[in-house]
């Protein structure tokens, strides 16, 4: 996994919050159910209140990163031939 990918990665789990309890997901909570170049749709369970939800979390290039065209298309590329969970995006 690039450093662009895990930081996406690490920024949906830090900023998502479980809409009944608070909390925080963590990697294991979070499922990814589609990607597109510009979003990704995640399955969510809370750990702690077992709350489901869908999260469509828009993916955007950071305004203060500077980030070549290159690595945006390796993350275009890599999302669309991804298949599986997040524990699965977290290893890739």
């Amino acid at each position: 996994m690039t450093t662009l990918e895990a930081a996406a990665v690490q920024r949906l789990i830090d900023t998502v919050r479980c809409p009944h309890c608070g909390q925080a997901f963590h990697p294991d909570d979070v499922a990814v159910l589609d990607q597109r170049p510009d979003e990704w749709l995640l399955d969510v369970v809370c750990h702690t209140c077992l709350t489901r939800g869908l999260v469509v979390a828009q993916i955007e290039d950071a305004p203060d990163t500077p980030i070549d065209r290159a690595e945006v298309e390796e993350l275009r590329r890599f999302l669309r031939r991804f298949h599986g969970d997040m524990r699965d995006l977290l290893r890739a």
